[in-house]
């Protein structure tokens, strides 16, 4: 297969080329360097998270399966759902969402702002998106493609102190790689080299804090067609002027 950063055509797949399939928060890291940075990279912050998860696919993919058999039901299966996923990542990104990792059917979105009150902006941005999303997708119908499936969403909501956390690793191969590049660049520099696109053969970001077990418990509570934000989220949500806050449950959207 093509080594990480060419295409198997053996051209070369740039950062500026790959940049819109990355999150933003791993993108700031890269700025001025020549190479990967230092692995794990660990960023602590005040955020707001959305956990929207996707249901119907897996009877989708049978029906298409049965109709259309296994390849051009694949096909199929990609175009609808890269078509439903288009509309989400698309309001993720007006309401200033940053997609950390995709899961399945589902997707986790980060909202942060720095600066004072950026968290309370933070949340009703997420708050406004999961709004949002389910507007845009309530009405979303297979009916021209000839099936009676429906989709659904629902997405849970939590705030709070996070850390995101990059990892990566390589495989051998890559590792045998970077040391043969390393072991040159020092005899005829001095210095060690950044490595290259094979130093890591995979990237990715983990997200950790007490917003993920709300994110957990409130998306477990969220029906068909519905957001609910935890306790946590709702006090950065509430107009202390016109609302009266019952903070012992989650609120539902």
């Amino acid at each position: 297969g093509a080594q990480p950063g060419m295409r198997s055509d053996g051209t070369e797949f740039g950062l500026h080329q790959s940049a819109r399939y990355i999150p933003d928060l791993v993108l700031r890291v890269f700025p001025g360097r020549k190479g990967y940075p230092d692995l794990p990279n660990v960023e602590e912050m005040d955020a707001a998270l959305l956990f929207a998860d996707v249901s119907g696919f897996t009877p989708l993919t049978k029906t298409l399966q049965e109709l259309k058999g296994p390849v051009r039901g694949a096909e199929d299966l990609n175009r609808i759902l890269s078509s439903y996923f288009e509309i989400l990542i698309s309001s993720f990104h007006k309401h200033g969402g940053d997609v950390v990792s995709f899961s399945g059917d589902a997707m986790t979105v980060i909202f942060h702002e720095p600066g004072q009150g950026g968290l309370q902006r933070a949340c009703r941005r997420c708050a406004q998106c999961s709004l949002d999303i389910l507007a845009q997708t309530s009405n979303w119908s297979l009916k021209d493609e000839g099936l009676d499936n429906k989709l659904t969403l629902h997405a849970g909501m939590g705030a709070g102190s996070i850390r995101a956390i990059q990892v990566g690793w390589a495989n051998e191969k890559s590792k045998a790689a970077s040391s043969l590049r390393d072991t040159s660049a020092v005899a005829s520099t001095g210095e060690r080299s950044t490595g290259g696109h094979e130093e890591f053969s995979r990237c990715t970001v983990v997200i950790a804090g007490e917003p993920m077990i709300q994110l957990k418990h409130a998306e477990g509570l969220a029906g068909s067609e519905e957001a609910v934000v935890s306790k946590a989220m709702w006090v950065h949500l509430e107009d202390r002027k016109s609302t009266r806050l019952n903070s012992s449950h989650p609120r539902y959207l």
